[in-house]
Formats: C-alpha cells, sequence, structure tokens
C-alpha cells in the first residue's frame, strides 16, 4: 500500500513505498537512507546521499541533469 513518503534528497513528498522514485530529484526511495555511510552507493541509486543531495543544491537531479519540477 502506497504512503505519503518524504525524499531524503530534495524533500519532495509523494506517495509511494520502497524503491519508488522521486519525480522531483529522481532519487529511488529506500527508507534506510540514513542508515547509508557517507561514501557508500546502494543497488537502487547512482551516487550516494551526499552527492544527491550536493546535486540537488545546485539545481540538479541524482544523474547531474537539471531538475524537471521545482
Amino acid at each position: 500500500m502506497d504512503e505519503k513518503l518524504k525524499c531524503p534528497i530534495c524533500g519532495n513528498e509523494f506517495e509511494g513505498g520502497t524503491f519508488d522514485v522521486c519525480e522531483c530529484c529522481g532519487w529511488s526511495y529506500l527508507g534506510y537512507e540514513d542508515e547509508l555511510e557517507e561514501d557508500e552507493i546502494d543497488s537502487a541509486n547512482p551516487t550516494t546521499v551526499k552527492q544527491a543531495r550536493e546535486n540537488f543544491a545546485k539545481g540538479l537531479d541524482i544523474w547531474g541533469d537539471p531538475l524537471l519540477k521545482q
């Protein structure tokens, strides 16, 4: 069942569950992002949480492309 989630990268709220993708920044929601090491890349995303947050702060998605939704 889908629930209201808050993206740990950009803060966007969306309906979904584990492995659903944030339509703002492209992060695949895991639910345990706060347990990852700073430089750890998980199996569902191409960057670390830190890299993804840095990209978002620059107006970029997790792949380094301009954000589609802000």
